[in-house]
């Protein structure tokens, strides 16, 4: 096919050991070479029987023999199992933070209900003067549903009230201050 391309393979045993360790390399690697040289002729790699023979077209796949087939299937499996267990713990955490900040937002709500409560009726909140210099009874408005355990020592109010009110333009002496009574149905 070829008859100007002389190419030698490597020398063959005939009368000793063929499975000695040294020999088995010296011609693994001398075959390496021929196949190598046999490629790199660009007449000899355009030819479709070399190409078939050495599957240049088609290399072999993982799935070419039945021990590559199982132990790609193996590591695919323990990938998954990792992949799974790692997905479980992050579902587990997830759960966990939506807990926490459904737990957190409850609180914020109920201290932003408290807030409103209060500043919804500020005039409770201010001290007035009475006519005769004693001052006014401070009542408290009841908050429905809010709950005084709710708030601890961090989240307390200061003695300074939530809301500011301008200041009255009149003296305290020309204000009347009227008893608020509440009904305990309301």
């Amino acid at each position: 096919m070829f008859p100007g391309f002389r190419l030698a393979l490597p020398p063959k045993r005939w009368f000793k050991d063929n499975y000695n360790a040294d020999f088995l390399e010296d011609r693994k690697l001398g075959l390496q070479a021929f196949l190598q040289n046999l490629v790199a002729h660009k007449d000899i790699a355009h030819c479709l029987a070399v190409r078939e023979f050495l599957c240049l077209d088609d290399p072999p796949g993982p799935f070419d023999s039945l021990e590559e087939s199982r132990a790609f299937c193996e590591t695919l499996e323990d990938t998954n199992y990792r992949f799974q267990k790692e997905l479980l713990e992050k579902q587990k955490e997830v759960d966990s933070l939506r807990k926490l900040l459904s737990e957190k937002q409850l609180r914020i709500d109920t201290l932003e209900s408290r807030i409103r409560a209060l500043c919804s009726h500020p005039e409770e909140a201010l001290r007035l003067s009475e006519p005769g210099g004693e001052p006014a009874p401070q009542v408290e408005a009841p908050v429905p549903g809010a709950d005084p355990e709710v708030l601890d020592d961090e989240s307390r109010a200061s003695d300074r009230p939530c809301c500011r009110l301008p200041e009255p333009q009149s003296p305290a002496s020309d204000i009347e201050v009227a008893e608020v009574a509440y009904d305990a149905e309301d």
